[in-house]
């Protein structure tokens, strides 16, 4: 019953969505842990890791910038996944304090309850 939109996907989404903020490179697929996990609930995820994605092409690099920023400012929830790989995730970080950030100014009554972060245990930076 949920919807999962993939990177650079600009389809609708059907129900409160939910953006998969954390690690992808080096990281095992936990999108389609939590997805999969979810996956009867009325919940749209908003999931930036693609099947293939080429780094070095630099076509490919800004449309899926452009998309992660789309589709975090529309989304209902924000999440981060601290991944235990070996990167700290930087990027992962200021996007945590980032998105805290609009979130308070988009929901400013309930945005407390439209985070979520988790930490994979043995995740370098607790």
């Amino acid at each position: 019953m949920s919807q999962v939109i993939v990177a650079p996907s600009l389809e609708t989404p059907k129900y409160r969505s939910v953006f998969l903020g954390g690690g992808i490179t080096g990281c095992a697929n936990w999108q389609k842990e939590v997805c999969d996990f979810l996956k009867d609930d009325e919940i749209t995820f908003f999931n930036p890791r693609r099947d293939k994605f080429d780094i070095s092409d630099n076509t490919l690099t800004m449309q899926q910038i452009e998309w992660e920023f789309k589709r975090l400012e529309c989304c209902d929830i924000f999440s981060m996944y601290f991944c235990n790989s070996e990167s700290v995730q930087p990027i992962c970080m200021y996007e945590l304090g980032r998105y805290i950030a609009k979130m308070q100014t988009r929901f400013p009554i309930d945005w407390e309850h439209r985070i979520i972060i988790s930490v994979e245990s043995g995740y370098k930076r607790k």
